[in-house]
């Protein structure tokens, strides 16, 4: 458009002048006397008459020259684009080549989800029983009945990460259960998980190459507690893991089984996961997670693997009825497909991205982030440079402290990184960087994601329009324009929460 209406303003000021010339021999008006009148010295066809179409391009050309830098400098198998908010194209290298994307693929997963359940939706874990209670005593059985909430959770495990995150109170179940009156069942507390499928895992990562799954994700079911985990440490340390539940719905109902005698309920029977509930049980209690906003917001902020695994099973379920990851990943490509994003060479093959099987190219990236727009739940859910999650402790310093939001992606054998870059100059850019090297990702390459955001935030780094508008009969050129400096040293310490360690929890920094 800036090529198009530049000649177009200038042709018009060339029909201007030709038009006074052409009527200089009609009689000639009386003179108005007239003061303050400026000359310009400024021909009328010079460029300077449309400064800001001189500005604008020298700025694209320098993100420009800084983009195929980096492009240059990172592997074969890598892709890299660059828009403004508006979708106009500043920089693109290898868009519709399909890469391993690692925690990248999360946008998939909150893409999908966001779309297909909505960002008010909530998750219900229910207490129901064959009968109402009858002066407090339950006749038979107590179901528990999984809803999929990938963070039900009692207040220990929650409070051995070192950041506040969002998750369900599994305490405030049982709290519920005993407001109501119960104080005795007469059978024993059952666990229901047959929302999903009982695949603890998805089938991908068997198929995996150097896949560490210890302490990334517990075995996944649709009544999960703690991540599936029956033991964790008090305090995170790297190279500590939790240790897997044989049967996660058999220990969660274990657990509420010890939380109702600790609030003085009397329990007669045992806790056993039965595959097949009786009909006609009456929901007794319900727990509502948090929203799907505040969901979704916390795997991407944090990474959490076992959340974005029970989020593309609860797709699959929402569009087909079936609860399992590759219900929920062909679903997700249909979502994506009808939001018009580019998937030819997307491929799902987990929720998370731990997988080496799943694909995204740059292009499918920038249409997810575009699609959902800079002030979108799935923009606000992302990590904040030098501020929250698996960014809490990168770009730390100006012009990028706080002033980028993305999703990082981290395997043996890919990097990634994409999301919105807020510019020192009131701009907001959008961009995708994916890149895939053998035997092993090297220091060097992620090194280069920082000058790759700074040269980003610098954008439109370039003479300002006043400098180049037409000159007064004695004004001199303005000096060249030198970019302002950015300020040195250390950007103020984060008064936050202890930076959460890289625990292979599934909720600490990227895998």
């Amino acid at each position: 458009m800036q090529r198009v209406m530049l000649p177009i303003l200038l042709l018009a000021a060339a029909i201007a002048s030709f038009t006074v010339s052409d009527r200089r021999g009609e009689e000639t008006p009386t003179a108005v006397a007239t003061t303050d009148v400026v000359e310009v010295t400024t021909p009328m066809l010079s460029a300077r008459r449309v400064p800001g179409y001189l500005s604008l391009p020298q700025a694209q050309s320098d993100l420009d020259v800084g983009m195929r830098d980096i492009a240059a400098r990172s592997p074969q198998l890598s892709c890299l684009i660059v828009h403004d908010t508006e979708g106009v194209e500043l920089f693109t290298s290898n868009p519709d080549v399909g890469l391993v994307p690692a925690s990248v693929q999360k946008l998939v997963t909150a893409t999908a989800a966001l779309e297909q359940m909505g960002p008010d939706a909530r998750y219900r874990t229910v207490l129901a029983a064959g009968a109402a209670s009858v002066d407090g005593i339950i006749e038979g059985d107590l179901y528990l009945i999984g809803g999929g909430d990938p963070l039900l959770h009692t207040e220990a495990y929650a409070a051995s990460f070192p950041e506040d995150f969002t998750h369900t109170r599994f305490e405030q179940l049982a709290d519920d259960l005993v407001a109501s009156g119960v104080i005795q069942i007469t059978g024993g507390v059952i666990a229901d998980e047959t929302r999903y499928d009982i695949e603890r895992e998805p089938s991908a990562w068997a198929e995996s190459e150097g896949l560490a799954r210890d302490g990334f994700t517990g075995p996944l079911s649709a009544l999960m507690l703690n991540d599936g985990f029956s033991s964790f440490p008090e305090i995170r340390e790297p190279g500590v893991f939790p240790t897997p539940a044989s049967d996660p719905a058999l220990f969660a109902a274990q657990e509420f089984d010890d939380l109702l005698e600790e609030r003085g309920v009397v329990i007669l029977g045992g806790s056993r996961n039965e595959p097949e509930p009786p009909p006609g049980l009456v929901e007794l209690v319900a727990l509502e997670s948090a929203p799907m906003s505040e969901i979704v917001a916390e795997m991407l902020t944090f990474s959490d693997n076992t959340t974005a695994e029970l989020l593309l099973k609860e797709i699959g379920l929402a569009t087909s009825g079936e609860g399992s990851t590759d219900g929920g990943g062909l679903a997700a490509l249909e979502i994506l497909g009808n939001l018009a994003v580019d998937i030819a060479t997307v491929r799902v093959a987990d929720g998370s991205g731990l997988s080496d099987r799943n694909r995204l190219s740059c292009d499918a990236v920038i249409d997810m982030l575009e699609i959902a727009g800079a002030d979108s739940p799935l923009a606000n859910g992302l990590a904040i440079a030098g501020a929250s999650g698996t960014l809490r402790e990168r770009f730390t310093r100006f012009p990028l402290r706080n002033q980028v939001r993305a999703k990082t992606g981290t395997l043996s054998t890919a990097t990634a990184l994409a999301g919105f870059v807020e510019t020192r100059f009131d701009a907001t850019l959008v961009f995708a960087y994916l890149a895939n090297l053998e035997p092993e990702i090297t220091e060097d390459l992620l090194a280069l994601q920082e000058p790759m955001l700074e040269r980003m935030a610098d954008y439109p780094d370039g003479p300002p329009p006043e400098e180049l508008e037409p000159l007064g009969l004695d004004e001199e050129p303005a000096a060249p324009y030198l970019a302002p400096e950015a300020p040195t040293g250390e950007a103020p310490a984060d008064p936050g929460p202890t930076p959460t360690p890289d625990d292979g929890s599934g909720l600490g920094p990227d895998e």
